[in-house]
Formats: C-alpha cells, structure tokens, sequence
C-alpha cells in the first residue's frame, strides 16, 4: 500500500515539473487563457439560457392557443348537436 502511494505521488510530481518545464505560457499567461475561457462560457451558458427559455414561453403560446382553438371549436360542436332530436341523446351517453 505505502509503495503504491509512493508511485503515486511520485507519478504526480514528475508530471508537474514536466508540465511546468514543457509549459507553453508564463503562469500569468495561463491564468489569463483560463479567466477569458471561464468569460466565454459564462456567456455562452447565458446565451443558451435565453434561447431556451424564449423557445419554452414559444411553445407555451402555441399550447394555449391550440387549447383555445380546442374549446372553441368543441364549443361550435356542442351548439350544432343541441338541436338533434332527443333520440339520439341517449345513444350518446
């Protein structure tokens, strides 16, 4: 157990040096790379925030207004039938 963690640690550590030594920007560089990449998701998450959000108020106003075109047309069907004669009335049920 304590020569796997050696490995492991030691794996670790070879890897930062290398990473430092082999490292393309100062650290300053870096940071900045990081800080402009976490601006650009921030606002790329906003963006998708608002599309989806506009695109479910959209879909919301096309269900209310299927709804409405729904009563109003069981609304013309219920006033066509009222006037059929009584014998049918009870076939319906």
């Amino acid at each position: 157990m304590k020569r796997s963690l050696l490995f492991i640690f030691g794996g670790l550590g070879v890897g930062a040096v290398t990473a430092l030594l082999l490292a393309p920007r100062s650290g300053r560089e870096t940071r900045a790379a990081i800080k402009s990449s976490v601006a650009k998701g921030e606002k790329y998450i906003k963006r998708q925030k608002n599309e989806i959000s506009d695109a479910i108020a959209d879909t919301f106003e096309l269900g209310r207004k299927a709804a409405r075109r729904t009563t109003r047309a069981c609304d013309r069907l219920a006033r066509r039938t009222a006037s059929l004669p009584k014998v049918f009335a009870g076939a319906v049920r």
